[in-house]
């Protein structure tokens, strides 16, 4: 219950203050504070806060001369909007403040401070999507009442109630700024164990995802096609605990504010809810066969490998037949004594709950004569060659691990010989881009290919004739060169590049402010290289720069012309260029053919 106070304006003892507990608002940023703070005191308090008036009983507490709340201030104030400028004043060593009191019931308050938090940039995503989710306990609210109040759109708002739902990890890799609010939206839209194994690949430490790759990953590996499920989507008795798929808010058509960004209006995403609903229909497809025919249906697998699995218990159903002992038969084709009806009930999941009939003859020369694309009969000589070069393929990786496993035990120290091998396996690791800026960086010789630019043989030929520091600086610049991807999606902290900047005692924040200011300075403008002309400074014959000249008779190469394409060792070898012909004009035909 509120006081029965008129709206008045007044100035109050910061002591008759206190913050609403049921603000969502609990963050603010340390930095915008403190510029609160110094403004505060050079200026004062200028926007007065919104506070209402509630009995002292209801705080509870005691004050600093030892007598309860309610004793000593028989009223006091609850802050609706203005816990900042309240914060603020009190840092700033202020005794009273301005307000404006206003009579406001408890529902009437934590809508307007709600309201008051959305419509401001730095409010934390969490608090926001809390505060949210506090008005919709509130009778007559919805999301669309909630869009229109704040101003903000139906997405938006549905993604922030759905940040309520990320898993305590999640929530507190956002708080840390760990993840993005991008991440954290892709993420709150999964179910638990998948929020967990999403979250694992944000934070990986070698190569965290950005959101566009964990949006893909997501759509690669968790949703899953409904319109291809052979079950019913209104079919609430398949699975009573998980209901129909149609009025399934996991299901992307049924709230399509929250899955504004997938084209596919018939997904889901709740593979655990997908896989248990295939299961069902599987064994309701079994059962309701056999009393119609009396036939059981052949359980398939269009994995080759689930024949290696162990052996169901006593109870469960027979392990499903391998991809390798059976084949698929056409409708129109003609059977033979071993055509059975099947299901598919392992493997892919495009392909489980398919129906299909199938021969499992393995010498059936009717419908395993051919092995489709291989070109050769399955036979017995055939079996045993794949067998014969599965076993060899087998012995030479246990030999391969064998000399790894004696090599490292000769190793105490690392020397220049192995430095240079952990830098080649590293470059084997990167892609082509980065090799590519790792070259330029260095200034490393390359050379066109006919299909393409090797750039990791470049640098791997270039680190060849390094040696000690040199080497040593090089293996660890490629071990650290996945830090200096950042995506315009944003990314995570590079912990290991600074972590080992801090090890090597470089001050982070000198270097970052020295490449800011390098980067303010004005840019001489680069030469434009037309189409099918060779950038200045790189030889087009051999590839060699001013750092790494070639070496010639009389010392180190120079450039034979002013647009520096070509070197002088180059131009010595080259030909004179075959004189070209003119076209001739049509004047020119005139004269010639008359004369």
């Amino acid at each position: 219950m509120t006081s029965a106070v008129a709206e008045s304006f007044r100035t109050i003892p910061l002591k008759q203050l206190r913050e609403a507990p049921w603000n969502p608002r609990k963050t603010f940023e340390k930095k915008a504070l403190e510029e609160l703070t110094a403004s505060v005191k050079a200026k004062g308090v200028l926007v007065p806060l919104l506070v209402r008036q509630v009995e002292g009983a209801r705080c509870g507490g005691k004050t600093a001369s030892g007598k309860s709340v309610a004793e000593e201030w028989p009223a006091v104030f609850e802050i609706v909007a203005g816990a900042r400028r309240f914060r603020a004043a009190r840092a700033a060593g202020l005794e009273e403040v301005p307000v404006i009191v206003r009579n406001l019931s408890d529902v009437e308050a934590l809508e307007t401070t709600v309201i008051e938090n959305a419509i401001r940039a730095d409010v934390p995503a969490l608090e926001e999507a809390e505060g949210y989710a506090a008005l919709l306990k509130i009778d007559g609210y919805d999301v669309q009442k909630i869009a229109a109040k704040t101003g903000h759109s139906l997405s938006h708002v549905y993604a922030r109630l759905q940040l309520a739902k990320l898993i305590d990890p999640a929530k507190k890799a956002l708080t840390e700024d760990q993840i993005t609010a991008g991440h954290a939206n892709e993420i709150a839209r999964l179910t638990e164990k998948d929020q967990a194994e999403a979250l694992r690949r944000c934070l990986d430490t070698w190569n965290p995802a950005t959101v566009r790759q964990l949006h893909e990953w997501i759509e690669r590996n968790v949703h899953l096609d409904l319109h291809s499920a052979p079950w019913k989507k209104d079919d609430a008795e398949l699975l009573p605990a998980a209901g129909a798929c149609l009025t399934c808010t996991k299901r992307t058509g049924t709230t399509p504010a929250l899955f504004e960004d997938i084209k596919k209006k018939d997904t889901c995403t709740d593979r655990e809810c997908f896989a248990a609903k295939r299961a069902a229909w599987i064994e309701k497809t079994i059962s309701g066969e056999k009393e119609k025919s009396g036939v059981d249906l052949l359980r398939l697998s269009t994995d080759y490998s689930v024949g290696q699995r162990k052996k169901p218990k006593k109870g469960e159903a027979p392990p499903p037949l391998p991809a390798s002992q059976w084949t698929a038969v056409a409708p129109k084709k003609k059977a033979c004594e071993f055509t059975r009806p099947a299901i598919v009930v392992d493997g892919h999941h495009g392909n489980i709950g398919e129906l299909k009939r199938v021969c499992t003859d393995p010498k059936c020369q009717v419908h395993r004569g051919e092995i489709p694309g291989a070109g050769g009969r399955v036979d017995d000589s055939w079996r045993k060659r794949q067998a014969a070069q599965e076993k060899k393929a087998k012995r030479e990786r246990v030999e391969r691990r064998a000399i790894l496993d004696a090599t490292l035990a000769k190793v105490e120290q690392l020397d220049d010989d192995d430095l240079f091998t952990v830098a080649a396996g590293l470059l084997h690791g990167i892609d082509h881009e980065t090799a590519k800026n790792l070259v330029r960086h260095h200034g490393w010789p390359v050379k066109e290919q006919q299909y393409g630019t090797d750039y990791r043989g470049a640098a791997r030929k270039a680190i060849e004739d390094l040696k000690g520091s040199d080497l040593a600086r090089v293996v660890l610049e490629i071990g650290l060169l996945h830090a200096l991807s950042v995506s315009v999606h944003g990314s995570a902290e590079p912990k290991l590049l600074l972590a080992t900047a801090k090890r090597k005692g470089v001050d982070v924040a000198a270097v970052r402010k020295a490449a800011e200011e390098e980067e303010k300075k004005p840019k001489a403008r680069k030469q434009k290289v037309k189409k099918g002309e060779q950038e200045p400074g790189v030889c087009r014959s051999c590839g060699c720069t001013e750092q790494n000249a070639c070496e010639t008779d009389d010392g180190p190469c120079g450039w034979a012309d002013a647009t520096q394409t070509l070197c002088t060792a180059c131009a010595e070898k080259k030909e004179p260029a075959k004189e070209r012909r003119k076209r001739p004009t049509g004047a020119r035909k005139r004269a010639e053919a008359s004369s």
